[in-house]
C-alpha cells in the first residue's frame, strides 16, 4: 500500500500521483485543502491498513531495497522499530547515486525500553526523525500532532518511542535526504518557527513528566540547546523585527 497526501499542492504534483494511482492499484491519492504537514500527516495514518509503515518526505528518495531490509531485521530481531542510515545531498538535479550493499546486514539491538530511552535521549544511534525508520504500525494508536505544526518528526517519535520494546539498527544508508535551503525546517526564520519551537519545549516537558520522568533532566539540555539555535536564526533572519 503506498498512500499519498496531496496537501494542497500548487504545482503538477496531484495529476502525477493520480497517473500512478491509475496505473497501481496499490496507490491511493488523497487531497486536502493546504493544511500544513502535521494535517497531511494526520490523513496519512487514518489510511493505513498494514502491520508496518515507513514514511517518506516529497524531497527525498529511498533505496530500492530499504523495505525489504527493514522487514528483514525486524524478521531476525521482532524489534518495534528498525531504523537505516541516512544520506544527504544538495543538488536536486544530481541525487547521489545509491550507495551498494550485500545481503548481509549488520544489526545491533537495543533489547528494553529502558536501553532505548537513553539512546534516545542522549542521542547516540536514534535520529530524531520518522523517515529512516520502518514501524509497527500499532504503536501510532492514540499518536496525535496539533494541526498547524511544521516540525512534526520529535512530537510523533516520542509518543512511539515510549511504547518501543526492542529498537533495531542497521549500518546501511538506505534513505536520502534532499536538504534544501528553502524547506520549512531551514527556510527564512519567522513566528510560526518560534511557536514550533515553544510548542515542541513544552510538549516535550509535559510528556517526560508523565511517562518518563526520570529523563526530566534532559529537558535543560533541550531548552538551552534549542533556545541557542533560535536566538542564532533570528539574529540572521531578514524578516524578524521586533
Amino acid at each position: 500500500q503506498v498512500v499519498v497526501v496531496d496537501d494542497g499542492s500548487s504545482d503538477n504534483s496531484l495529476s502525477i500521483v493520480k497517473d500512478y494511482a491509475a496505473k497501481y492499484s496499490f496507490v491511493e491519492v488523497y487531497h486536502q485543502e493546504n493544511a500544513g504537514v502535521a494535517a497531511a500527516r494526520n490523513n496519512l495514518l487514518s489510511h493505513v491498513k498494514g502491520d508496518y509503515i515507513l514514511f517518506v518526505d516529497s524531497d527525498d528518495f529511498i533505496d530500492p531495497r530499504m523495505v525489504e531490509f527493514l522487514i528483514e531485521t525486524i524478521s531476525k530481531t521482532d524489534a518495534d522499530i528498525a531504523q537505516c542510515r541516512r544520506k544527504y545531498f544538495f543538488d536536486s538535479k544530481n541525487n547521489p547515486e545509491v550507495e551498494k550493499y550485500s545481503d548481509d546486514l549488520k544489526i545491533n539491538v537495543l533489547g528494553s525500553t529502558e536501553e532505548i530511552l537513553d539512546d534516545y535521549f542522549f542521542e547516540r544511534n536514534i535520529l530524531r526523525n520518522e523517515c529512516d525508520k520502518l514501524f509497527r504500525t500499532n504503536l501510532f494508536e492514540g499518536v496525535e500532532c496539533q494541526k498547524g505544526m511544521q516540525h512534526i518528526d520529535v512530537i510523533i517519535l516520542m509518543q512511539v518511542i515510549v511504547k518501543c520494546q526492542k529498537y533495531a539498527y542497521i549500518e546501511n544508508v538506505l534513505y536520502y535526504v534532499y536538504k534544501k535551503p528553502d524547506s520549512i525546517s531551514r527556510g527564512e526564520y519567522n513566528e510560526m518557527h518560534w511557536n514550533d519551537y515553544m510548542y515542541i519545549n513544552n510538549f516535550y516537558q509535559d510528556y517526560i513528566s508523565k511517562f518518563c520522568p526520570q529523563y526530566l533532566d534532559f529537558m535543560h539540555y533541550r531548552w538551552v540547546k534549542s533556545s541557542m539555535i533560535a536566538c542564532e536564526r533570528m539574529s540572521t533572519s531578514k524578516i524578524i523585527t521586533d
